[in-house]
């Protein structure tokens, strides 16, 4: 009877232990089935997630390029009058289409824009500035902000002697093209030489000259200008000595009127019958004669380089056409249509981004005057959430203990 009994009770437990095992085998399964179908999912959310990054991308990139190309249309429409902002769309237009024209950025040409404004061109006229300082920039590798400068300086001092921006554009290139200088120093640098050249009496056409002249003889943009400011400042308030040997030397009075009658050419051929003592004697500022004793040397060219400050026209376009011809040109105006392309995004989302700011705006005003009017409250939430920070790391600590039998042992031995 009992080894029936135990032969029974055998027998169920191998049926029991088959059938656990089957659940086990069963419940196993379905938990593999369970994290794939889980690890499926989740792959499918990053790649919905990546996906929908990807999306954005354009949208964030163009949103912030029109936000800056919008921002400094405002800044140009801020040199407008009312009657004047009628030219705004134009303008937009016209910048859009002269960066991709000539690769110059959008930040770079309405910098350009707001000078020209700023120098009270009239609005009607501002466009072929602007377009005359973005070619002589790219044709002589400089920023639009400094053609822009030295456009605008040469206008207001000499306009009346310019057809046009283009004109002016052209007489920078000569000075380029006859001296040793490039634009991107002398733009930003020719300012400072321009308007005491014409007080002192001095034509356009000397000026010009005389810059590439000195340049090509002392290789030094900055210096010549200094060396060109510094002669002329000396013929408006000459030494008493040196306007003493002038007048021994050449009977005429040193002054004003003497440059302005006899051209720096004549100067300049008087001077090189002179030796470098009596030369200083009546230039005694150095940096004067750091400029003119070189150029003394190279005198004999001046002739040429006067002719060129006259035949001028066309310097700009020949030199723009043979920067436009190289790849770095069309580089740039690639990334220009990338950019305006991502600008016309951001236009495009640009009413509801306002909206959606204006709402956050309005909210964040609602949730600051909450605050405002329950500090009470937030100082009783702070209490809450120190307390049961203190209360989660107790249990952090004891739950830690609790897990490490040595130091449960320890604790045991201590009583605890």
């Amino acid at each position: 009877m009992s080894l029936a009994t135990d032969i029974k009770a055998g027998a169920a437990y191998v049926e029991l232990y088959t059938k656990n095992n089957r659940l086990n085998r069963g419940l196993a399964a379905a938990q593999r089935r369970l994290r794939a179908f889980g690890a499926s999912v989740a792959g499918l959310g990053k790649k919905i997630a990546r996906a929908a990054a990807v999306a954005a991308a354009p949208l964030l990139i163009g949103g912030k390029l029109f936000a800056d190309f919008e921002h400094n249309m405002a800044r140009v429409s801020t040199m407008l009058s009312a009657a004047d902002m009628k030219f705004m769309p134009a303008f937009r237009k016209s910048v859009k289409q002269l960066a991709i024209e000539t690769g110059k950025s959008l930040g770079d040409i309405t910098d350009g824009l707001y000078d020209i404004l700023s120098a009270q061109v009239p609005a009607q006229r501002a466009l072929e500035v602007i377009r005359a300082a973005t070619r002589g920039a790219v044709a002589g590798r400089a920023s639009v902000k400094d053609t822009t400068a030295a456009l605008l300086t040469l206008m207001e001092t000499y306009g009346d002697q310019f057809r046009n921006a283009g004109d002016a554009s052209d007489f920078l290139f000569q000075i380029i093209r006859r001296g040793r200088t490039d634009m991107e120093q002398l733009a930003p640098a020719i300012g400072a030489v321009i308007a005491i050249a014409k007080q002192a009496g001095l034509s356009l056409e000397d000026m010009g000259a005389s810059l590439a002249l000195i340049t090509r003889a002392t290789g030094h943009t900055e210096r010549s200008i200094v060396a060109l400011k510094s002669i002329t400042m000396t013929f408006l308030k000459p030494a008493k000595e040196g306007a003493r040997l002038w007048k021994d030397k050449f009977g005429t009075a040193m002054n004003y009127a003497t440059l302005q009658t006899e051209g720096m050419v004549s100067v300049l051929k008087k001077l090189n019958t002179l030796n470098a003592s009596e030369v200083a004697q009546i230039f005694p500022n150095k940096r004067a004669l750091t400029g003119l004793l070189p150029a003394l040397a190279k005198v004999k060219d001046f002739a040429v380089d006067l002719a060129a400050m006259k035949d001028r026209a066309g310097a700009t376009d020949e030199a723009y056409k043979k920067m436009a011809n190289t790849m770095l040109h069309w580089v740039g105006r690639a990334k220009q249509v990338a950019i305006i392309a991502f600008v016309a995004i951001g236009e495009a989302i640009h009413e509801p981004v306002i909206k959606a700011f204006k709402a956050v705006i309005k909210y964040g005003k609602m949730v600051i005057d909450f605050i405002s009017r329950n500090k009470k409250l937030i100082v009783a939430i702070m209490k809450i959430v120190v307390v049961a920070g203190l209360v989660g790391v107790a249990l952090i600590v004891v739950g830690t203990a609790l897990g490490h039998p040595d130091q449960l042992a320890q604790c045991e031995r201590a009583g605890v």
